[in-house]
């Protein structure tokens, strides 16, 4: 996994509020019996170097789980006033460790294969700037940036996220094509799940 002068974190953005569900999400089991949220910081533990979720607060009732697979768990207070200000926590969070590089990872995303992991890693070690993985022409989740832009990552606020970013920088976004529909499949609603198995 660790590449000799490189290192990727992978984080996990885990704060929200499952308004569209009904219940957490993050702890609603899939078929292996296991919690969405866990089952993707799983599978980041196999690409990346160490693995940053964000949660909502110290009292999270998916910390505990998480903790106990070895990932870092950061609070973030104003987790509730958008997505921004959750990857803006982890990202400032990556730049103090010392990371190269960081994958933005939605923890309702629990179809993405380790291939496409892989992909967006070695994509990043070999020097891309943004990386984005597309499925059929089209975009997806995770997204993974290189150091240079920690700073415009740590302003980010509100709901906008890296949106805005990748937009205004449309020319430093190198695309990864890959046979993966799970970059594509986020869980809304527990309809989503019955959905994503006839894929």
């Amino acid at each position: 996994m660790t590449s000799a002068g490189f290192k990727l974190s992978g984080i996990l953005l885990a704060a929200g509020i499952s308004r569209r569900f009904g219940a957490d999400k993050r702890l609603y089991p899939l078929q292996n019996g296991e919690a969405m949220a866990v089952s993707v910081a799983r599978q980041l533990l196999n690409v990346c170097d160490e693995v940053i979720a964000v949660v909502r607060s110290e009292e999270d009732p998916v910390l505990p789980f998480l903790v106990r697979l070895g990932v870092l768990c950061v609070p973030c207070a104003r987790a509730s006033e958008g997505m921004g200000f959750s990857l803006a926590t982890g990202v400032g969070f990556a730049a103090s460790l010392g990371s190269d590089a960081v994958l933005l990872v939605l923890a309702d995303m629990p179809y993405v294969e380790l291939e496409t992991y892989n992909a967006l890693r070695n994509a990043l070690c070999g020097k891309a700037s943004i990386v984005v993985p597309s499925f059929n022409g089209k975009r997806g989740h995770p997204v993974g940036f290189s150091a240079v832009w920690f700073d415009e990552l740590m302003r980010c606020t509100g709901d906008e996220g890296a949106r805005s970013l990748l937009s205004t920088h449309d020319a430093c976004v190198e695309h990864i094509p890959v046979c993966d529909s799970g970059i594509q499949q986020d869980i809304d609603h527990p309809d989503d799940f019955v959905r994503s198995s006839l894929t």
